[in-house]
């Protein structure tokens, strides 16, 4: 489930039902507002049974349509307010503009595999979640 940033009552509603395990992965960009909203939730997440498995970067950088480089788009958050010392951070996926204009025409990046360093990226996610739900969440340094 996609949630809005920050701790408002539609997370606090969403983590109260524990009729489930709660696995979350936080989505943050490279800007210190996002990470100190990523902090609030956390400290919410702590007080309850969900188990964070990681965090992605979106947003890090962008892809040059004609070189294929990476370039920052923000400023990253500084290590002491960035969320990656309590998160693992499992991939950075940076911003394409031919994803974009692909995915508003029905064929996202995963079918397409048009850009990438996004590919590469979504991919390795999900190898990081499967292994993790295998294990029940119990994963070396995502608990």
């Amino acid at each position: 489930m996609d949630l809005p940033p920050g701790t408002a009552d539609v997370q606090q509603l969403v983590f109260g039902l524990r009729r489930r395990p709660t696995f979350v992965l936080l989505v943050v960009t490279p800007q210190v507002v996002a990470h100190r909203d990523a902090h609030r939730l956390l400290a919410s997440l702590a007080r309850g049974q969900a188990v964070v498995l990681g965090g992605i970067e979106n947003m890090a950088g962008q892809v040059c349509p004609s070189c294929g480089e990476t370039t920052a788009l923000f400023p990253p958050a500084p290590p002491d307010e960035a969320i990656w010392a309590q998160v693992p951070k499992l991939a950075s996926v940076p911003f394409s503009a031919l994803a974009a204009q692909e995915a508003d025409l029905g064929r996202p990046v995963m079918v397409t595999r048009a850009v990438p360093q996004q590919v590469a990226a979504y991919e390795q996610v999900a190898g990081e979640v499967r292994e993790a739900l295998r294990a029940g969440g119990q994963r070396p340094g995502l608990n």
